[in-house]
């Protein structure tokens, strides 16, 4: 390999470790503190963390390789150099595929998720069952399975790459096709709860038009806010999603290419996918900065830990704290409902705030 080449991809992936590792700490310490993160839905976001952060342990070992050629010599370090990533990516695969299923439930079934929206310890541990079995189970998979030590060279200088210690039958049949039929799932999960958001929203707006809400409509307990914060909640979800395709599609395509057109042993294309990888590896360093874009509470809590605003707690008016201290978790909201001649019926409603992502 050419020496600038080698320069440039040891800087390139010495930074994403450095972003990796802070960002997804930063977001695994945020949600143990703040007890407002604790969802089931941060959750499975806690464990696409973890999931990132397995990338960034994986990488000091490409940066060795790009050192010192000898390093992966043996077959099951080339191998690990490989199946690290595949790990991680199925367990973000499998956290975006929960959290597609959690905001379609919340959707399609409100009230019912509503009532066992709790997270327990039982919740956490079918979480984690959920996320790393899988991902465990790829690893074991592909070291006593789905390896193949095709590499070329003499001893000692062999080369470790993707398509020489892996079956292309292996990555053809399985890894693949797994990918694709999830993703089709996660995709269909999420385009029926846009729809039936988008109904929700409607059927909304018709209902304000024939109740009056006499309390302050901006209390984030009124029918409106509750759906905003809904909203805002998916389509940072579709956000972190929409990334993850967005940098994982183009190293599926190209291995995709390599493998069903026998173009395993193309230089052109391994370079082609090595760029590819690079792209691969980025998107664990995204997540972190959506988050603190796109929702208030992270953005909150991270401030708190970098110590970036002391006044963090008094960003709400006091008049506001104040009726919520008194109020507690629960809001009075009085609607007034006419229903042809009849005389208005008023009705208390007490409703808990939904809290998300």
């Amino acid at each position: 390999m050419e020496l600038g080449y080698e320069v440039s991809m040891i800087t390139i992936q010495a930074v994403l470790i450095i972003l990796i590792g802070f960002g997804n700490i930063l977001v695994i310490a945020a949600y143990f503190r703040s007890e407002k993160l604790q969802t089931t839905t941060n959750w499975f976001v806690v464990q696409l963390a973890a999931a990132d952060l397995l990338v960034a342990l994986g990488m000091p070992l490409q940066i060795a390789m790009f050192i010192r050629d000898d390093v992966v010599q043996d077959l099951h370090v080339c191998i690990i150099r490989y199946s690290l990533p595949m790990s991680s990516i199925t367990g973000s695969v499998l956290c975006l595929l929960a959290i597609s299923v959690d905001r379609y439930v919340s959707v399609i079934y409100p009230f019912y998720y509503k009532s066992v929206n709790v997270l327990t310890a039982k919740t956490k541990g079918l979480g984690v069952v959920f996320v790393w079995v899988p991902s465990a189970f790829v690893i074991v998979t592909v070291h006593f399975f789905g390896f193949d030590d095709r590499r070329p060279g003499d001893v000692g200088k062999k080369e470790c790459d993707l398509q020489y210690v892996l079956k292309p039958d292996f990555i053809k049949y399985i890894v693949l096709p797994v990918f694709i039929v999830l993703s089709l799932v996660i995709i269909a999960l999420y385009s029926r709860v846009f729809h039936l958001a988008g109904r929700h929203a409607a059927a909304i707006a018709s209902l304000t038009e024939h109740l009056s809400v006499v309390s302050n409509p901006r209390l984030k307990n009124s029918p409106r806010q509750i759906h905003r914060k809904n909203m805002k909640i998916l389509k940072t979800a579709v956000i972190v999603l929409g990334m993850f395709f967005l940098c994982m599609v183009p190293f599926f395509v190209v291995t995709g290419i390599q493998v069903y057109t026998d173009q395993i042993f193309s230089k052109t294309w391994m370079t082609i996918r090595m760029y590819t990888t690079v792209l691969l590896v980025l998107n664990s360093a995204l997540n972190p900065i959506i988050y603190a874009c796109r929702l208030q509470n992270f953005r909150r809590e991270f401030q708190k830990i970098l110590r970036l605003n002391r006044n963090v707690n008094a960003a709400s008016p006091r008049p506001i704290r104040r009726l919520e201290s008194e109020l507690g978790s629960s809001v009075t909201v009085n609607i007034d409902v006419r229903c042809n001649s009849q005389p208005a019926v008023r009705h208390h409603i007490y409703s808990k705030t939904v809290s998300g992502f």
